[in-house]
């Protein structure tokens, strides 16, 4: 009865046909460029009805080791990134104009045991208008991929409490007003 719209695990960076022009382009090596997914959405609305579209939006980033060019090196959860502040080992962290989203670089991998030291990721702040492109639409819902790759409370202790009540903020807010959310 409806179309689960999974925007994620898109990554155009490396297609020859991402050459920038002078009206720019979609292709960025973010996991839900705003631009790829209000592009997604614009297509899928041109054959479906709104009321049968499902907005899916990762709750996980890239790693990548830079060379000439991104190399993807796989998937981060998102609680690894957070993970990664709580090391000390992010040196830069700035968004994205582009795509809407977040990049990292970190001094040794993002990620232990796994190569990449520079990240592109989504928090709250870069999801929920990600999110509201489902509210602006009328589409029939949100989704995400996948609940456990929010950081959870461990021994009595919760430092990402705050990330974690955001992020599900972000989805209750697709209709356009986030609201406050207990996790």
């Amino acid at each position: 009865d409806f179309l689960f719209i999974m925007g994620y695990d898109l990554h155009l960076y490396d297609d020859y046909t991402c050459v920038k022009t002078s009206e720019g382009n979609v292709c960025s090596p973010a996991e839900a460029s705003i631009r790829s997914l209000t592009a997604g959405v614009n297509e899928y609305l041109e054959q479906v009805p709104a009321d049968k579209l499902v907005l899916g939006l990762p709750w996980y980033g890239q790693r990548y080791t830079q060379i000439a060019a991104p190399i993807n090196e796989g998937q981060i959860d998102y609680k690894d990134v957070l993970a990664a502040f709580d090391k000390g080992i992010v040196t830069k962290n700035e968004r994205d104009e582009d795509s809407d989203s977040w990049t990292i670089d970190c001094s040794s991998p993002c990620l232990d045991g796994k190569k990449g030291k520079k990240v592109w990721y989504d928090d709250a702040t870069t999801l929920t208008p990600q999110f509201q492109l489902a509210g602006k639409h009328k589409l029939r819902g949100v989704g995400i991929w996948k609940v456990t790759n929010l950081p959870q409370a461990k021994d009595g202790k919760d430092p990402h409490a705050a990330e974690r009540q955001a992020m599900w903020a972000a989805v209750k807010g697709w209709h356009g007003a986030v609201a406050s959310v207990e996790a």
